[in-house]
């Protein structure tokens, strides 16, 4: 819903690796059809997305572990 949403206008999409603190990062699991939006931090350790685990609560996974939980297809888009 979000890359056909109109507000989809008003991000650009960035390489993984031009990414910076806030941006936004559309994160799926493609296996269990599991959706959702992030927020890119930059803490001491390593880069890592805040987000929402629905069994969890707010979480921060860097971005190796949310790969390994499934995550696998990560987009991230900075505000124009």
């Amino acid at each position: 819903a979000m890359l056909s949403h109109r507000e989809r206008q008003a991000w650009e999409e960035v390489p993984e690796g031009e990414a910076r603190e806030l941006d936004l990062v559309l994160m799926g699991n493609v296996a269990k059809r599991d959706f959702h939006l992030g927020t890119y931090i930059v803490p001491v350790t390593a880069p890592a997305v805040i987000h929402i685990d629905k069994a969890a609560g707010v979480v921060v996974d860097d971005l190796p572990a949310l790969r390994a939980s499934g995550f696998n297809y990560c987009r991230f888009f900075r505000r124009k």
